[in-house]
C-alpha cells in the first residue's frame, strides 16, 4: 500500500483521534454517563519514516525515502466474541470496539484504569434537560464475528503531536482549559488498533429470566451460525435452543430470539445483514474500520512518553490537585425485603427502650456458648465461673452507656426516618463529587446527628466470633466498606441501586465480617465472621440510594 493509500485508511478510521468520555447532568446536579466517543480532533500525526524491505511490495515506495505509514503487522486470523454486558458504560466500551478484558473491566464502574466518576469532571456536558438517573435490571449478550487485516502498533517511535494538539496543550493553565482540552482531544488513547471489518449483534434480556448467562451465550453462536450459512439466513424456530447441545431443556426459558440482526464495522454496511456477502467486502482497504483497541492510555500520559511533552502528566495533575477538597456524599441503605423485613425500609441508627432489642440477641449468643461448652466438655479449656465471669463483664459492657444505654440504642433496619441518612467523605475534582467506591474502607455517620457506625466484638470467646453494632462519636467509629453482592472483589464506583453488602472492617482497612441480621427481629444488625456459621444471623443486605442535595 502506497502513502496515499494508508491517508485513505487515516481518512476513513480516524485511528488517530482519542476517545472521551460523554457525560450529562442531571436536574438534581449529578453527572451521568452517556456513551463513549471519538474526540473532534485529532491529537496525533504519523511520523515520516523509512521502510523495510519487507513493507515494499508497492513499486511507487523507494527504501531510501520517508514516508508517513503507520508502523503495522499484517494480521487476518478471523475469530469471534460473545459477552454479556449489563452497564451503560460496558456496552459502551464494548460498541467503540475496546478489548474483551476493556470490557470485562468497565462492569464495575473502572474504565482503563480510572473510576467513572473520577473522569466526569474532566467532561463537558452534552445536554442537560435529563430528568433523573435511572438503573435497569437488564442485561446484554453480545457477539461479534472479527474479520481482522492489520494491526497498528502506536507509540513515540510512530507519531508525534499535531500542531493543534501541541497548541492546546501548552494553553491549559486553569481548570476551565484543561477541561476543555479533553473534550476537544479526548481522555484515552489505544495504542494497538486493529483494522478490518466485523459484524455485531446483541439481545437483551432481564435478570429475571432463567437462562444462564452460558445457556444464552451457545444461543447466540447457534444463531450466528445460521446468519452465515448460505440459503439459511432466513432460519426461524430451526435454528434455536433445542439445536444446541447444551441447552436442550431452556428453550422455553430465555426469550433470545433465533435470528440475529447484525451491526456492520467495516466492509459494505449495507449487506450487514447478509453475511456470507458481507465477508468478501472487507478486503479492500477503503473498507477497512477498527474493529478492536487495546494497551489503551490516558491521553495525557500518552502524552507524557514523548520527550519534548514529559513535563505535562504532572502539570495537567497540579491544575486537578488544587480543585480537589473533601465533600460529604449522601445516601442511604434500602433493606432487601425478606419474610420479616418490608418493601421500604432502611438500615438506620435507633432508640426503643421498651423493645431492648440487643438483649435478646446477647441471650441467644450466651446459650450458644453455653451449648459449645457442654458439647466440648474439657476441651474447652476453662471453667464455669470463668464463662459466667466473662459473659456478665460482657453484657454489662453492651448495656452501659457508652455503649447501648440499657439496650435502648440499636442500629437496624425499619422504616425511614431522618437517622437513616447517611454520609461519608469522599474527593471532590473540577467540580465533581466521587460516586462511592467498592472496597473502599470508609467511615459512615448520620448526616443529623453525626453519630457514626461501630462495632464491637471483644464478646468473641476462643474461636467464636460475635459482633454486634452500636453508634457513638467519630473517635470510637469503625471502618466499614461496601462488597457488591455475588462479587466481593468488584472495584470501581457503585452506581444507583446497586444491591451492596456493608462489611466491617479491621483498622488497615482489611474486610473481616459482614453486616447481618439477627434472626430473632426483623430488624437488629449484627456481624458475621466471613468463613464461619453463627447461627444468630441472616443475610439481609441493602440498596444503595443516594441523597442529592
Amino acid at each position: 500500500m502506497s502513502e496515499e493509500d494508508w491517508d485513505s485508511v487515516l481518512r476513513n478510521t480516524q485511528y488517530l483521534n482519542a476517545h472521551r468520555m460523554v457525560f450529562s447532568t442531571y436536574s438534581n446536579g449529578t453527572k451521568g454517563f452517556q456513551r463513549i466517543d471519538k474526540a473532534p480532533f485529532n491529537a496525533f500525526s504519523l511520523k515520516p519514516r523509512k521502510l523495510t524491505s519487507a513493507e515494499t511490495a508497492d513499486k511507487s515506495i523507494k527504501l531510501n525515502a520517508e514516508y508517513r505509514i503507520p508502523i503495522y503487522v499484517v494480521t487476518d486470523d478471523s475469530y469471534v466474541n460473545v459477552f454479556e454486558t449489563a452497564t451503560a458504560l460496558s456496552k459502551s466500551v464494548a460498541s467503540s470496539s475496546f478489548s474483551q478484558w476493556d470490557i470485562e473491566a468497565s462492569a464495575g464502574g473502572n474504565i482503563f484504569g480510572a473510576s467513572l466518576s473520577a473522569k466526569a469532571g474532566f467532561s463537558q456536558n452534552e445536554a442537560h434537560a435529563v430528568a433523573s438517573s435511572h438503573s435497569s435490571s437488564s442485561r446484554t449478550m453480545n457477539i461479534t464475528y472479527n474479520f481482522p487485516r492489520v494491526v497498528l502498533h502506536l507509540d513515540p517511535r510512530s507519531l508525534v503531536l499535531s500542531e493543534e494538539c501541541k497548541t492546546a496543550v501548552q494553553g491549559v493553565t486553569d481548570e476551565a482549559t484543561l477541561i476543555k482540552f479533553h473534550h476537544d482531544y479526548g481522555h484515552f488513547f489505544p495504542t494497538n488498533i486493529q483494522l478490518g471489518g466485523k459484524l455485531y449483534a446483541s439481545e437483551h434480556f432481564t435478570s429475571s429470566e432463567s437462562a444462564s448467562a452460558e445457556e444464552k451465550s451457545n444461543a447466540m453462536k447457534a444463531s450466528a451460525k445460521a446468519s452465515f450459512s448460505k440459503g439459511s439466513f432466513q432460519a426461524s424456530a430451526s435454528v434455536s435452543y433445542e439445536k444446541n447441545e447444551n441447552a436442550s431443556e431452556t428453550s422455553q426459558n430465555s426469550n433470545m430470539s433465533s435470528s440475529l440482526s447484525w451491526e456492520a464495522q467495516g466492509g459494505d454496511t449495507i449487506l450487514c445483514n447478509d453475511p456470507p456477502n458481507w465477508c468478501n467486502t472487507v478486503k479492500p482497504f477503503n473498507h477497512w474500520r477498527v474493529i478492536n483497541q487495546q494497551d489503551v492510555l490516558p491521553l495525557v500520559d500518552f502524552i507524557g512518553s514523548f520527550t519534548e511533552f514529559k513535563h505535562i502528566p504532572e502539570a495537567f495533575e497540579k491544575i486537578a490537585a488544587g480543585t480537589r477538597k473533601p465533600v460529604n456524599r449522601r445516601f442511604r441503605l434500602r433493606a432487601t425485603e425478606s419474610d420479616m423485613v418490608g418493601k421500604n425500609e432502611y438500615y438506620g441508627v435507633r432508640q426503643n427502650a421498651s423493645k431492648k432489642r440487643l438483649e435478646p440477641l446477647l441471650n441467644g449468643y450466651e446459650k450458644r456458648l453455653w451449648d459449645d461448652m457442654k458439647e466440648h466438655g474439657s476441651s474447652y479449656g476453662i471453667d464455669y465461673l470463668t464463662m459466667e465471669s466473662f459473659l456478665s463483664a460482657f453484657k454489662a459492657r453492651v448495656k452501659s452507656e457508652a455503649f447501648t444505654t440499657n439496650f435502648k440504642e440499636y442500629v437496624g433496619i425499619d422504616k425511614y426516618d431522618d437517622q437513616c441518612d447517611f454520609e461519608v467523605e469522599v474527593q471532590e475534582e473540577l467540580g465533581q463529587a466521587q460516586k462511592l467506591q467498592y472496597n473502599v474502607p470508609y467511615l459512615i455517620r448520620t448526616v443529623k446527628d453525626h453519630h457514626y457506625l461501630c462495632a464491637d466484638t471483644s464478646g468473641s470467646y476462643k474461636d467464636t466470633f460475635f459482633g454486634y453494632m452500636y453508634y457513638a462519636r467519630r473517635s470510637r467509629a469503625s471502618k466499614f466498606m461496601f462488597r457488591q453482592s455475588g462479587a466481593r472483589q468488584v472495584k470501581g464506583d457503585i452506581d444507583e441501586g446497586t444491591e451492596v453488602e456493608l462489611t466491617f472492617c479491621d483498622e488497615s482497612g482489611s474486610p473481616i465480617a459482614r453486616v447481618q441480621r439477627f434472626k430473632g427481629d426483623g430488624s437488629t444488625l449484627m456481624l458475621s465472621k466471613f468463613g464461619g456459621s453463627d447461627g444468630l444471623s441472616v443475610e439481609n443486605n441493602a440498596f444503595m440510594t443516594y441523597i442529592q442535595d
